[in-house]
């Protein structure tokens, strides 16, 4: 997963005229391993920016500062990094969201649900 400092540091990558990342070891952004998107099955809907999809690994994800962000076809979800155990838990379960926070008092994660 990529990480940047600060939301500065990230949007000035994202507004970069180039966005070159093959020089991160290790890393496998989201855009390289799609397929053609004439092939509608696998095309990815949920990140429609070609520059964002260059910054999310193949699980969607960035780190922002201290922040890490994960977009699912529930929502996009974000939680500090101490606590992103919890993010993939709850990110890639099926449930209510306000239910879940509602049982558990998690304030340290945060959702930001979409409605389809």
């Amino acid at each position: 997963m990529l990480s940047f400092e600060d939301q500065s540091q990230f949007d000035n990558t994202i507004n970069g005229q180039n966005i070159n990342l093959t020089s991160v070891s290790g890393f496998a952004p989201l855009s390289g391993n799609l397929k053609s998107s004439s092939d509608s099955e696998f095309e990815d809907t949920l990140v429609v920016s070609e520059r964002l999809s260059k910054l999310l690994n193949i699980n969607r994800e960035v780190k922002v500062g201290n922040t890490v962000y994960r977009v699912t076809p529930n929502g996009t979800f974000f939680a500090d990094a101490e606590n992103y155990d919890l993010l993939v838990e709850v990110a890639t379960e099926e449930f209510n969201p306000d239910d879940y926070i509602g049982q558990n008092n998690i304030s340290g994660l945060k959702i930001s649900h979409l409605q389809p």
